[in-house]
Order: structure tokens, then sequence, then C-alpha cells
């Protein structure tokens, strides 16, 4: 299958990767991308990721009914000005359990 939007053709087409699926839920439990070539974005800024950088998202089931976002792992190498930078992010998702009550009166 190849992408259909300018979008995909743009940016799916210079990644790899491999993606993990819960063998009881069948969903998507981790995905992992790595830029096999550079992909530079326009505009003022002028950026370039540089091949090699690689993106993780894993999902966590949340009380054992739902998927949701457990982490977002960046490693990029960027490129703007004739400078190279290295971004290393990893965001993590913090869910709690919670319940409340609610009572209606209704006044005449």
């Amino acid at each position: 299958m190849k992408p259909q939007t300018s979008d995909g053709k743009r940016i799916l087409t210079r990644i790899q990767g491999f993606a993990w699926v819960d063998e009881t839920d069948h969903v998507l439990a981790r995905i992992e991308l790595h830029l096999i070539e550079d992909y530079k974005q326009g505009g003022p800024l002028a950026v370039k990721i540089e091949k090699g950088s690689k993106i993780t998202r894993d999902w966590l089931k949340f009380r054992d009914e739902i998927w949701l976002p457990g982490s977002d792992t960046r490693h990029l190498t960027l490129s703007s000005f004739g400078r190279k930078f290295q971004v290393q992010r990893t965001e993590y998702s913090d869910y709690k359990e919670f319940s409340s009550e609610t009572t209606i009166k209704v006044i005449e």
C-alpha cells in the first residue's frame, strides 16, 4: 500500500519501523519509527531532521479496560543554520482512577 496524501508521501516514505500488537486485545501496544533518510521542513526556520532519528510510542492498558498513551520518546538530530542539535525527550502519561458522586435535587 502506498501513501495517498501529500503528507504521507513526504513523511512515510522516509521511515521504517516496528509495531507490537497485544495478543489478547489485538491493539497497537508499541510503535518504533526510524528515519531512513533526512527530512527537511521548509519555512522560515528550515529545519532538517537527520537520518537515524527515532520515535517510540507505547500504550498501556488502564484498569484492564482501555488502552491509553503511556509514553512518547524522541531521539532526534536536527540541523538548522549550519548547526546540529540533539533532542532527547520522553513524556509519560500519568492516569489516576477517581470516582465522583452527583446528587440532583428537583425544586418545585
